[in-house]
């Protein structure tokens, strides 16, 4: 299962993170895309079901990882759980991601286009631990709040390679709803279950192009693992 965020460079939705994101994976053409955090990386070319196929076979620290969000006003709250299931130390990080969806530009709809980032910060968890990541994000004038979502990436920064560590995990707030053992029931959070498999770029002008993705494939059948 994978999720995708789209950072955009030169368009009416690039930002200075987009653009920085870009100058950190030595990016030069759009489209360009990178599979997990960098572990994969192609520029100038569109994106190939087998690149992102082939990033799912390498072995990975096992992490659950569920997300939820609320909406009170101009402001969206965002909390991640990240829990270790392999029986050992995990020395990573968490990035909280906000994209929209349902955007049309020119006749063409977009979907995750990164808005902005709730957190980035280190966990370190201890054999079948969880922490929870939390996170606020003020929703700009224009910015239609039903259409945001979140998206929450682990690192993994015992996998460091050019451009920084790989990414491990990744969840979506709109994903079915499964508990962690560790919580009550009031504090059910969201599991990834989902494969985005709706992401179209449809005939838009080359300048529209894919920048970056960050993404995490599922190495096996148990959705509260990938």
């Amino acid at each position: 299962m994978a999720h995708f965020v789209v950072f955009h460079l030169q368009d009416v939705w690039s930002t200075t993170d987009a653009v920085n994101r870009a100058i950190e994976f030595d990016f030069n053409f759009v489209p360009s895309h990178a599979l997990d955090g960098g572990y994969t990386r192609t520029s100038g070319a569109i994106i190939d079901t087998s690149e992102i196929e082939a990033a799912s076979f390498r072995s990975v620290h096992l992490i659950e990882l569920t997300v939820t969000k609320a909406i009170n006003g101009n402001v969206l709250s965002s909390q991640v759980a990240v829990a270790e299931r392999n029986g050992y130390l995990f020395n990573g990080e968490v990035a909280i991601y906000i994209v929209e969806n349902g955007i049309y530009l020119n006749g063409s709809e977009w979907n995750f286009v990164y808005r902005g980032q709730a957190t980035r910060q280190g966990i370190l968890l201890k054999p079948n631990s969880y922490q929870v990541v939390s996170g606020n994000w003020s929703i700009p004038v224009g910015v239609k709040a039903g259409n945001l979502e979140v998206i929450a990436v682990v690192f993994d920064k015992g996998t460091m390679g050019k451009y920084g560590p790989y990414a491990v995990q990744s969840a979506c707030s709109k994903d079915n709803v499964l508990a962690i053992p560790e919580f009550d029931h009031w504090m059910l959070l969201v599991v990834l279950t989902l494969l985005v498999n709706a992401f179209v770029l449809r005939g838009g002008p080359a300048r529209l192009g894919l920048t970056a993705y960050e993404s995490r494939r599922s190495l096996s059948g148990k959705s509260s693992s990938r």
